[in-house]
């Protein structure tokens, strides 16, 4: 008998029908407050994905100037932890 993990199978369904990337996309989003700590995430907000491009909504222009100069770093947090070349930019507002 074989075990099968149920996201694994969840993500090879989400392959055959091409939407593997708007999963990752939503994963993105979700994982945020993991990437960059709930301190900043706090002060975030309106996080959304399209075409592999993540908005983040800031309130403090101070943290803003922050992230937009850690963008590179934070792009590449998430997509190691996609696991997959997920997310090209990082818009912040």
């Amino acid at each position: 008998m074989s075990t099968v993990m149920i996201g694994d199978v969840i993500r090879e369904i989400l392959a055959q029908h091409g939407k593997q990337q708007l999963f990752l996309e939503q994963q993105a989003v979700e994982i945020w407050p993991d990437v960059v700590g709930n301190l900043i995430s706090r002060y975030t907000h309106k996080v959304s994905v399209s075409k592999g491009v993540l908005t983040v909504f800031v309130k403090n222009s101070a943290l803003r100037f922050e992230l937009n100069g850690r963008k590179s770093e934070i792009i590449e947090k998430l997509n190691d932890k996609l696991g997959a070349p997920t997310i090209k930019d990082l818009n912040i507002r």
